[in-house]
């Protein structure tokens, strides 16, 4: 590989290498700069009222049975909410025992990336 091409390229290689073991760290980082927490409330707010919405249409569905319309509040009832980011992101004692005791070590990439993918 060209000198020039190896140089374009590490800094991303080493984004991919570190982010693998620091995703939580740089996650929060990110989260706490561009969400706010009312965001992700008003967005909660309106994922519940969407529920809402589809149990009421299940309920006036006319062309659904009984038995059907038990599956389908079951399956409504299932239905997993996740937006935005977990709220342990916000909990900076919560991130920071992510990597207790992690070392980098200035001028040794690999090295580096070995503390931080353990």
């Amino acid at each position: 590989m060209h000198a020039k091409t190896f140089l374009f390229f590490l800094p991303n290689f080493f984004h991919q290498q570190s982010g693998k073991g620091l995703g939580i760290i740089t996650s929060a980082m990110y989260v706490r700069r561009h969400f706010s927490a009312e965001s992700k409330r008003q967005v909660e707010e309106m994922a519940g009222k969407v529920r809402a919405a589809l149990a009421e249409r299940i309920d006036s569905a006319g062309w659904m049975d009984r038995g059907t319309k038990e599956v389908a509040r079951a399956k409504l009832r299932e239905m997993r909410q996740t937006i935005g980011y977990p709220d342990e992101m916000l909990d900076e004692a919560e991130v920071a025992t992510v990597h207790r005791g992690l070392e980098l070590v200035q001028g040794d990439f690999f090295r580096s990336v070995l503390a931080i993918n353990r």
